[in-house]
Protein backbone atom coordinates (compact mmCIF):
# COMPACT_ATOMS: atom_id res chain seq x y z
CA UNK A 1 0.00 0.00 0.00
CA UNK A 2 1.33 3.18 -1.26
CA UNK A 3 0.14 6.22 1.07
CA UNK A 4 1.41 10.00 0.98
CA UNK A 5 3.52 9.24 3.65
CA UNK A 6 5.31 6.71 1.69
CA UNK A 7 5.70 9.18 -1.19
CA UNK A 8 7.03 12.01 0.68
CA UNK A 9 9.84 9.98 2.29
CA UNK A 10 10.85 8.33 -1.11
CA UNK A 11 10.64 11.95 -2.83
CA UNK A 12 13.01 13.19 0.21
CA UNK A 13 16.09 9.97 -0.26
CA UNK A 14 15.74 11.01 -3.94
CA UNK A 15 16.42 14.55 -3.43
CA UNK A 16 18.81 13.72 -0.79
CA UNK A 17 20.74 11.32 -3.30
CA UNK A 18 20.23 14.26 -6.21
CA UNK A 19 22.16 16.59 -4.07
CA UNK A 20 24.98 13.96 -2.82
CA UNK A 21 25.42 13.50 -6.55
CA UNK A 22 25.47 17.17 -7.55
CA UNK A 23 27.91 17.79 -4.52
CA UNK A 24 29.93 14.79 -5.79
CA UNK A 25 30.28 15.97 -9.38
CA UNK A 26 30.20 19.95 -8.31
CA UNK A 27 33.76 18.65 -6.59
CA UNK A 28 35.10 16.65 -9.42
CA UNK A 29 34.94 19.75 -11.53
CA UNK A 30 36.58 21.61 -9.22
CA UNK A 31 39.85 19.52 -8.95
CA UNK A 32 39.81 19.00 -12.61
Amino acid sequence: EITPNVLLKVQESFRLRLMKCAAVNGNLFEHL
